[in-house]
């Protein structure tokens, strides 16, 4: 049987990997016609416009 693990989420604590954060992130700034695939709009950092950030854990 499959547990999913090909999907990015991590069943065990319900949270996504870093990548599949970002590209959520991503379709989400698509989505809203935002300027720049990461940052490079005026409304960078909203709920509109977000912006990924790295997490200390994870590197840069």
């Amino acid at each position: 049987s499959s547990d999913g693990a090909a999907n990015g989420f991590n069943y065990e604590d319900g949270s996504f990997s870093p990548e599949e954060t970002v590209e959520r992130i991503r379709a989400i700034r698509r989505f809203n016609a935002c300027t720049g695939l990461d940052s490079g709009d005026p409304r960078d950092g909203t709920f509109t416009c977000p912006v990924p950030e790295a997490h200390p854990f994870f590197g840069p």
